[in-house]
């Protein structure tokens, strides 16, 4: 005859509630640390996108040979951007995400010659992003000379955006 194995698998009631405890705390520690992870990386990115749309005007000005102009403006609570010939009015198609927002302005513009370098600009100029929620957080592109040398600051120093 064969044997029965009458032996219980799994876990009991008392180690599957002590396993969900652990795992409630855990969440609730780390859940703020990865909340502004995930806000500074949104941040990031969109500081990148303004640095990406100032390399666009530059390199628009050269090819085109005319004055190319960023426009920037924080609109509806929205901050949106457009690379245009400087003198016409701009086309704000391109906007960041809703978290962010323009520190100290709601309205900024830099424009480039037909050599990529400021013009009708005073340098070192720079545009400085922030969250909606948190001031202190903040990141900025800055035109750093005549030449128009872009530089993205404030990840590592934020005192580099006041």
């Amino acid at each position: 005859m064969s044997k029965i194995n009458n032996s219980k698998a799994g876990f009991t009631l008392l180690e599957t509630l002590v396993i969900m405890t652990m795992v409630g705390i855990l969440a609730t520690v780390t859940y703020p640390n990865v909340r502004g992870l995930i806000k500074g990386q949104t941040l990031n990115t969109s500081n990148n996108k303004i640095y990406y749309a100032m390399k666009q005007a530059q390199n628009l000005a050269k090819a085109q040979n005319t004055i190319i102009q960023l426009s920037v403006i924080e609109q509806n609570d929205v901050v949106k951007w457009a690379v245009h010939q400087a003198g016409k009015n701009p086309n704000y198609v391109d906007q960041l995400e809703q978290e962010i927002k323009l520190d100290g302005a709601t309205t900024w513009d830099v424009k480039f010659d037909h050599n990529g370098y400021p013009y009708d600009t005073e340098v070192p100029t720079k545009i400085t992003l922030t969250l909606k929620d948190n001031d202190e957080e903040k990141r900025c592109v800055e035109v750093a000379n005549l030449l128009g040398s872009l530089e993205i600051k404030g990840a590592k120093n934020k005192a580099e955006c006041e």
